[in-house]
């Protein structure tokens, strides 16, 4: 690889610094609650609702969650089973 600069004189590039953040859903925020807690109740009604709207923005997303439903529902009644995952869960969709 060569990096070859051609142009007409004058001034050199100049380089901008910009910072990427890490975008938090409010789906990982409520996993991570669950993840804590062991405890999903209502919380379900907000992982589905959020499914749906992945499903607009991020596909790739709502795949993960979708894909992470059936051990979620059946964790339920399991507080140990509900914090491992729900924690798991939270950190495939980058929580």
């Amino acid at each position: 690889l060569a990096l070859v600069g051609l142009g007409c004189g004058g001034g050199g590039v100049k380089y901008k610094s910009v910072s990427v953040q890490k975008v938090d859903l409010p789906v990982t925020k409520v996993l991570q609650s669950v993840a804590t807690s062991g405890e999903l109740g209502s919380g379900m009604m907000e992982v589905e609702s959020a499914l749906e709207q992945l499903k607009k923005s991020d596909p790739a997303k709502a795949a993960i969650l979708e894909a992470g439903l059936p051990a979620l529902r059946a964790a339920e009644g399991n507080p140990d089973k509900m914090k491992q995952v729900a924690g798991e869960l939270a950190t495939k969709l980058g929580g």
